[in-house]
């Protein structure tokens, strides 16, 4: 069973499967370094305030991994391929950032506006 089908985005819960997955949080800035992950994980909860920004960076080695903020009902893809970028302005709220792989191996990085995570 693929983690990529729609029907698996919309589970509550976490299911993961990795040999390495660290989070941390330093210097106003996420990091997470994730090797051999099968699965969908809930990485960070984000509070956005109006017109804010999040500035990315996703380096896939092997396997296929994306990237997605969910709020409420609302599912934005950031980044499914190795890549860096700014998301477009946000509206206002707490985001789900969440990571969904397939054999994956990454690192990203994460920060928000140069604010506090």
């Amino acid at each position: 069973m693929s983690p990529f089908r729609e029907d698996n985005y919309t589970k509550w819960w976490n299911q993961k499967r990795a040999i390495i997955f660290a989070v941390t949080r330093w210097n106003k800035t996420l990091r997470a370094k994730i090797h051999k992950f099968d699965g969908i994980q809930t990485i960070a909860w984000i509070n956005i305030k109006e017109g804010m920004k999040i500035h990315y960076q996703m380096d896939l080695q092997e396997g296929e991994a994306k990237l997605l903020l969910i709020h409420k009902k609302n599912w934005i893809l950031i980044s499914d391929c190795s890549c860096q970028g700014v998301t477009s302005s946000l509206n206002p709220g707490m985001y789900r950032l969440r990571v969904v792989g397939n054999h994956a191996s990454l690192t990203c990085t994460i920060q928000k506006n140069a604010q506090h995570i």
